[in-house]
């Protein structure tokens, strides 16, 4: 399956600092419309917004309209509302690259690899925000994770480096 996005509606005010990532790549700020790279039975599709409002409180709206190219007629709008209120700090984040899992969806185990020369810290996280598993990994190493206590349903998996950056993704627990 291959999707298709266009940008609807994009009110982000002008002191924001954006751009838009999908299943396939990231644009500088938001284009009017992309396709992302084909979708298999172990994939998803996805859109993300990175941001930083850069002390401008402001509520703005981006909305896509989101579809399979076989079937553009059945597709859905996508709506990401944000506000910016009093920012009191920014929390740098680790690149992508300092840590990866897989396999993801996932079942009894994840295996967890550290390309960082950095200890690192990994929390499971429910999507009520509770942590649910916790563990350290040693620089450039790797780990097996046990998931069999968790129930199945959506988590996120957060990696913090020694000096407190972080990187959290997405989860599917099966």
């Amino acid at each position: 399956m291959t999707l298709k996005w266009i940008k609807l509606e994009d009110t982000f005010p002008a002191g924001w600092d954006y751009n838009l990532c999908d299943h396939g790549g990231c644009y500088t700020g938001i284009p009017d419309s992309g396709t992302m790279i084909p979708l298999y039975d172990t994939t998803s599709g996805f859109l993300k917004i990175n941001l930083n409002p850069r002390y401008v409180q402001a509520t703005a709206v981006a909305r896509f309209y989101v579809w399979d190219t076989k079937h553009p007629e059945q597709g859905m709008e996508t709506l990401f509302e944000i506000t910016s209120s009093e920012v009191t700090a920014i929390t740098e984040s680790i690149s992508a690259k300092a840590f990866s899992f897989y396999p993801n969806p996932a079942q009894n185990f994840i295996e967890i690899t550290s390309h960082s020369k950095d200890n690192g810290h990994v929390e499971i996280i429910s999507l009520t925000g509770a942590k649910v598993l916790e563990t350290y990994i040693h620089p450039l190493s790797r780990i097996n994770l046990d998931l069999i206590p968790l129930q199945r349903g959506i988590y996120f998996i957060k990696f913090e480096d020694k000096s407190g950056k972080a990187l959290t993704q997405k989860l599917i627990v099966k």
